[in-house]
């Protein structure tokens, strides 16, 4: 703090000067001018180390009955010990997308952590590494379900310890992606059945879809079945999912099947084995009818939360 001092000159007026104490007991000694600071106990400084992060770990959180409440939009931590289960719950304001990023190996951490996400509309989102880390993220549109409980484990040491320390997060988010259509209509079965819808999709299309559950299967994600007619004349043609790049909790699978029923391809990886978002290329002869199914490769049932944008490229 800056602090402003005015000088007053006193012009040579001695008068201006004040006359220093008198000492009647002639001690040459001098005066004693300090003041008393009585007990300075109660000012020192905490010295200790801060906390790592506004919510801290409170046990016991290890089982879902113990679940320990924190805010959005903070970072809580703990540490992960030898069969160490730690529970927290939060709770959206509204509908919106979410973001659960959990930071271990970019702390310099040992853990690597497996993220479980649920609501009482989706039970268990098992989560592990991204695609370049093994810190889990999820990024998911919520709709209904707006309470939602995280649970943290380590399997990867026999003795987890203090070194295995992680933050998480729950934050509201943008979309990651954009899109130019929303899938509204699918199949659960073959579309060659009379009594089933199914989404076309054309070139100047990003088709964004949700896998709810299997309306006939419990606890298994269905399928979304696309119509696509390709153009005359003979093309390559590439087919994009996007989903696991894009912190979507979804493994997805693409398959295509021509319109004699025939299964013709399946993808699994894109442009690399590490890639979990396929790209299915195909050459067409011209004037086809290509059927392109999008579904979970574990299965299971996330609702909204495993969602996916689908596009069609003419390449030559």
């Amino acid at each position: 703090m800056n602090l402003l001092w005015l000088i007053l000159g006193c012009n040579g007026c001695a008068g201006c000067t004040p006359s220093p104490p008198v000492n009647e007991n002639n001690d040459s000694s001098p005066p004693d001018t300090s003041e008393d600071s009585g007990d300075t106990l109660g000012d020192t400084e905490d010295t200790g180390p801060p906390p790592p992060c506004t919510q801290p770990e409170v046990e016991p959180n290890n089982f879902p009955s113990e679940v320990q409440p924190i805010l959005m939009e903070k970072w809580a931590c703990g540490t992960l010990y030898q069969g160490d289960f730690d529970y927290f719950g939060f709770e959206m304001p509204e509908p919106s997308w979410v973001k659960v990023d959990v930071d271990a190996a970019s702390l310099g951490s040992a853990a690597a952590p497996i993220l479980r996400l649920y609501s009482d509309e989706v039970h268990g989102i098992d989560l592990g590494i991204s695609m370049d880390s093994t810190d889990p993220i999820a990024i998911f549109p919520v709709a209904n379900e707006l309470d939602w409980t995280a649970s943290l484990n380590d399997v990867t040491s026999a003795d987890p310890g203090d070194d295995y320390h992680y933050k998480l997060l729950a934050t509201v988010t943008k979309p990651p992606v954009t899109w130019t259509d929303l899938q509204t209509t699918g199949a659960e079965v073959l579309p060659w059945n009379a009594n089933q819808n199914v989404t076309e999709i054309t070139e100047d299309m990003v088709m964004l879809g949700h896998l709810e559950e299997d309306p006939v299967w419990a606890g298994k994600a269905e399928e979304d079945w696309f119509v696509y007619r390709t153009p005359p004349g003979r093309k390559e043609i590439e087919v994009h999912v996007t989903a696991f790049s894009e912190g979507s909790p979804m493994n997805p699978t693409l398959k295509l099947y021509d319109d004699d029923e025939r299964l013709k391809k399946i993808a699994y990886v894109g442009d690399t084995t590490y890639d979990r978002d396929p790209i299915l290329e195909y050459s067409s002869y011209g004037d086809e009818t290509w059927y392109l199914v999008v579904r979970e490769f574990r299965l299971t049932a996330y609702g909204h939360a495993l969602w996916y944008t689908i596009e069609v490229r003419v390449v030559d």
